[in-house]
């Protein structure tokens, strides 16, 4: 079981890295146009793919919660960070950082330690709702952190102050869907009339929302460390935390690891400060780099 949950897990950090690459240059490519922005968004085919890669992952995710605890599988997602910078570097027309490189196998390396000492014990699948009620801190950060991302300018600072309540919330959705999962079992009308579906898919539905502004206000580099790092880390304390699953093993390795990942976290995070504007993809450029038309191109790559 926890080898099946581990592959699904990195075919799920695969599609999502990919996925993130695809919305990201399309929505910066997308004209600002207030409300009207995430209707033009939707009718871009770059972002509509990177939607579906973005579904397809999630649906994999959800499969490898069913075999794997969250400790074990939502770790295992940070293998997009790398696949995502490494492909956003492509489409900004230039080579990967080395810092990146090494900063994102850091951190996948740090992050597989983690789940190979810690060995990741699975929690209960369904708790009271009052054992929910620290989800109620991560709802508050996640409005601090919103309107603090109105206020601020275009640029990396704003992206990560909207990855900031993007990563709340998928960490958040994890947890429900966790539960969601193990209610499958017992038929449509047990997943259908329990809050945590209803819950879970409201708080996906605004982790997704803050994501397209955090890629809209500044370079991938900027927000992605934020929401595939934050995930997993607001998704283990919430399993340990509300579900009550735990760690097996905690010995020196699994602090060095987790201190690893942390430091690789805080590079690729500072990396991103270093980006001219001349990284990102400019409205008619295709991620090649060579000017089309001076419309906004609707084809493309999330």
């Amino acid at each position: 079981m926890t080898l099946l949950a581990t592959a699904l897990a990195l075919v799920a950090a695969l599609l999502v890295g990919a996925s993130a690459v695809l919305q990201q240059t399309a929505a910066a490519t997308t004209p600002d146009r207030g409300a009207g922005f995430f209707a033009a968004l939707v009718q871009r085919r770059r972002w509509l793919a990177g939607a579906a890669a973005d579904t397809g992952g999630f649906l994999v995710l959800l499969a490898a919660r069913a075999f794997g605890p969250l400790l074990l599988v939502q770790p295992l997602m940070a293998v997009s960070v790398l696949v995502a910078l490494l492909g956003g570097a492509r489409a900004a027309g230039r080579r990967p950082r080395h810092g990146e490189v090494v900063a994102g196998v850091v951190l996948t390396v740090a992050l597989a330690v983690l789940v190979a000492l810690g060995r990741p014990v699975r929690g209960a699948d369904r708790v009271p709702l009052t054992t929910w009620a620290p989800a109620l801190v991560l709802v508050g950060l996640g409005a601090a952190a919103l309107v603090a991302a109105r206020r601020a300018r275009p640029g990396p600072v704003r992206a990560v102050l909207f990855g900031v309540p993007a990563a709340l919330a998928y960490g958040l959705g994890a947890a429900l869907t966790t539960t969601v999962v193990a209610l499958v079992p017992l038929g449509w009308a047990a997943v259908l009339g329990a809050w945590e579906t209803a819950t879970a898919a409201v708080v996906l539905l605004a982790g997704t929302a803050a994501q397209q502004l955090a890629y809209r206000a500044g370079p991938l580099p900027a927000s992605l460390p934020v929401v595939a790092a934050g995930e997993p880390v607001v998704a283990a304390v919430l399993g340990v935390v509300v579900l009550g699953e735990a760690l097996a093993g905690t010995g020196p390795p699994v602090v060095v690891a987790a201190v690893a990942a942390c430091g690789a976290v805080v590079v690729l995070a500072r990396g991103a400060g270093t980006l001219s504007a001349g990284d990102r993809p400019r409205p008619g450029t295709p991620s090649g780099g060579t000017p089309t038309s001076g419309r906004p191109s609707r084809g493309g790559s999330r």
